[in-house]
């Protein structure tokens, strides 16, 4: 039997990976100081970009599963993402500077994919509710 690929599951899992490879490139933290050693904000971005990864695999995972087992890996979604969003500047200080790429740049750009992120996996829950009650009623 195919299983059916919805929209949801690759939209979960495109912004699962551009969190991941994002936050270690394009709108990462800060880069080391003259001296070699790094500030707080490269432990937020080591975080954000681990984080990233395991919701990256739970957005691959999602194409091979049953849509009972989906519901379960959005409500991981929402916590990890919800999470994610908190890490830069809340868990894991950033630089003392509100000008810096950190402040500027990264936390933004985490807190938006996160959300995005957390908004389709509700989506998702919703979408999965309605079809299974239409499922039942049949």
């Amino acid at each position: 039997m195919i299983k059916k690929i919805k929209l949801t599951d690759v939209i979960i899992a495109i912004l699962s990976l551009l969190l991941c490879i994002g936050a270690a490139t394009f709108f990462q933290a800060c880069g080391p100081k003259d001296d070699g050693s790094w500030m707080n904000c490269h432990w937020a971005e080591v975080t954000v970009v681990s984080l990233g990864a395991v919701m990256t695999a739970q957005g691959i995972a999602r194409f091979f599963v049953a849509p009972k087992i989906r519901i379960g890996l959005d409500i991981s979604h929402i916590a990890i993402s919800v999470l994610t969003a908190v890490v830069p500047g809340i868990l894991i200080p950033l630089c003392m500077m509100n000008t810096m790429h950190c402040h500027m740049v990264f936390r933004p750009a985490v807190i938006v994919v996160s959300v995005l992120i957390a908004a389709v996996s509700v989506a998702d829950m919703i979408l999965q509710a309605r079809s299974e009650k239409k499922v039942t009623e049949k």
